[in-house]
């Protein structure tokens, strides 16, 4: 019973009333972690058209054969749904903008290359596709309803320009872009690209098969861990947070509690503890234990280092 409430009888995608109940909850998740979420939304080209010339047996088998298709290539992480009627809509995991766009590109393409076929004969099948990504605030207030509609606009771009084709949307703010590039950087996946111990395909791989956080810990617990801040700075940020709503990282920044480096590296060992991935990379055999071990100790210490605050860096250099 609880899977048929919230799974689509003809397509068996999720449906509508799970993407909505998901969405909230990621929208929390990527407003506390300062983590981008994306929205593709799938619409079939001329589907009225194809039930009115080849009947409704063939419509419902053309929303299931696009389904499955879609289904089956994104990544564990990203959901996909069936919105309603014939159109689909996928919430997209941790999406930069050039992610997002090849994701929906490369759905766009499956879909018009899947044959389906009617008393033998094949008939052309395609979908428009509008994504958008965007980094939620601590204040969400109409934040969801805006990427919802950003991503139903840039759909209908797609539809209005010719059909059979992708519109992309980005409401990142330039700040919050610049601090997402450091991010990403500073991540244990892309340290080991730049130290050629793998490359991009292989790891990306690696982190598809990584288990998700059911919870994350606390970038001021992470700070403190990390010997950042103190617990009493962290205290401080906490309290202002409550009055002014904004995110832990930038009041830090704000305050000169933290360096911008330093709340990346922070927040990209919050979305990808190296530990998880390091686990990971020992259950695939693609690394021994020990290595693994060296590499974790390698990549902190660096990072760390690198992220240190001036006087102490300065300090280290006098004292060497």
């Amino acid at each position: 019973m609880q899977s048929k409430a919230i799974h689509d009888p003809l397509t068996k995608t999720y449906n509508r009333s799970y993407f909505n109940e998901y969405f909230e909850k990621e929208l929390h998740r990527c407003a506390r972690s300062a983590q981008p979420i994306g929205i593709i939304f799938s619409d079939i080209d001329r589907f009225k058209s194809l039930n009115d010339t080849y009947g409704h047996q063939f419509g419902d088998l053309v929303l299931q054969r696009v389904a499955k298709v879609a289904s089956e290539s994104t990544r564990r992480s990203d959901i996909f749904c069936r919105y309603g009627g014939e159109e689909f809509v996928i919430m997209v995991n941790n999406p930069s903008e050039n992610g997002i766009h090849e994701l929906a590109e490369r759905l766009r393409k499956l879909i018009e290359n899947e044959v389906i076929e009617f008393e033998g004969k094949r008939v052309p099948v395609t979908a428009s596709l509008g994504a958008v990504v965007g980094i939620p605030p601590r204040d969400m207030t109409g934040f969801g309803e805006r990427l919802i509609a950003e991503a139903d606009e840039a759909m209908y771009n797609s539809k209005e320009n010719g059909r059979n084709q992708v519109h992309v949307r980005s409401i990142i703010s330039q700040e919050d872009n610049e601090l997402q590039k450091l991010v990403k950087r500073s991540r244990f996946s892309r340290w080991l690209v730049t130290k050629k111990i793998f490359d991009i395909p292989t790891i990306s791989k690696a982190l598809l098969k990584c288990p998700q956080q059911e919870t994350q810990t606390k970038i001021g617990e992470l700070a403190v861990n990390e010997k950042l801040l103190t617990s009493n700075q962290v205290t401080e940020i906490l309290e202002a947070q409550q009055k002014n709503g904004q995110r832990f990282g930038e009041i830090a920044i704000q305050r000169q509690l933290l360096t911008r480096e330093q709340v990346a590296y922070l927040l990209a060992i919050q979305i990808e503890p190296p530990i998880v991935l390091g686990k990971t990379l020992i259950s695939l055999e693609m690394l021994q234990s020990a290595e693994t071990a060296e590499l974790v100790k390698l990549y902190l210490s660096e990072f760390k280092a690198s992220t240190a605050p001036m006087e102490e860096r300065r300090s280290e250099f006098a004292n060497s």
